[in-house]
């Protein structure tokens, strides 16, 4: 077994979250966590639970490779989840990720508000995928 990573889509209303599989191959997408006071307690929950060993956090950049504003969000998120936590956050860039996302989930059949309930931790599956296949 690999240790295992869990992987975040940062948003201002809900966060995409992914746990990697025990074997560390594919990044399984879970419920979103509701941006809230509780929303790092929720996070380190998970951790603990699934003795979480990486936390990978999609970064926004413009298509020119740029950061963005969401991008300082992101920066800012993640400083706050270093208070609480002491294991290492890794940033990946997450470019069309949502836009991936879509897509996969307008072919599986559900409806919009469906897909709207789903679509952060589906993204946040691209970002940890994308990772895991280069460790």
């Amino acid at each position: 077994m690999k240790p295992r990573v869990l992987g975040i889509d940062f948003g201002t209303v809900r966060i995409g979250i992914a746990i990697s599989d025990p074997l560390g191959m594919t990044a399984q997408p879970k419920p979103f966590i509701k941006q809230s006071e509780t929303s790092f307690s929720e996070i380190i929950q998970l951790v603990n639970d699934y003795d979480i060993k990486t936390i990978v956090i999609g970064l926004p950049k413009h298509t020119r490779g740029g950061h963005t504003k969401k991008s300082e969000e992101v920066a800012e998120f993640s400083e706050k989840l270093k208070e609480h936590i002491t294991i290492p956050i890794v940033f990946r860039d997450e470019r069309f990720s949502t836009q991936a996302a879509s897509k996969q989930l307008s072919v599986t059949g559900l409806n919009q508000k469906k897909q709207k309930t789903k679509i952060d931790s589906q993204a946040a599956a691209f970002v940890l995928q994308g990772y895991l296949d280069q460790i």
